[in-house]
């Protein structure tokens, strides 16, 4: 069984390769993400040492490993997503609370009103025009 230093070893070996193809750069990364990614929150040094390497990437590489690195960590489930982004937040002194944005749950009368108003203005343009069926959602006229 390997230690969680040679999984940081391979990954930064990879990640900050000279590999011509940059798909070859990520791909340690890529199998890792795809069949233990609780990995990237249990060993707080591998994040670590994905994070500086990503920051230090200059731009030409970045954009070249940029795809591929979407792609490993398209693996991860939203929780997952949540999870691996507060960490990295907090790795740059922002608390994963700074990631969410925020959001309103209710809405005031007067605006209320407003839109209701230009929703009729809409309809009515659309009836004007004969596309009022283009407005209309499974089957229901507006």
């Amino acid at each position: 069984m390997r230690d969680a230093g040679f999984l940081v070893e391979r990954v930064r070996g990879h990640l900050g390769g000279a590999y011509t193809d940059a798909a070859d750069n990520v791909a340690a990364l890529n199998g890792m993400v795809a069949i233990a990614p609780e990995l990237l929150w249990r060993v707080p040094e591998l994040l670590a040492a994905i994070d500086g390497l990503i920051a230090d990437l200059n731009d030409v590489r970045f954009l070249a490993q940029l795809p591929h690195l979407r792609l490993a960590f398209s693996a991860l489930n939203p929780r997952e997503t949540d999870e691996v982004a507060a960490r990295i937040a907090t790795r740059h002194g922002a608390g994963g609370e700074a990631l969410q944005a925020p959001v309103v749950y209710g809405i005031g009368e007067e605006e209320l009103r407003a839109n209701l108003a230009l929703s009729e203005k809409v309809r009515a343009s659309l009836a004007a025009d004969g596309l009022e069926d283009w407005a209309a959602t499974r089957g229901t006229q507006p």
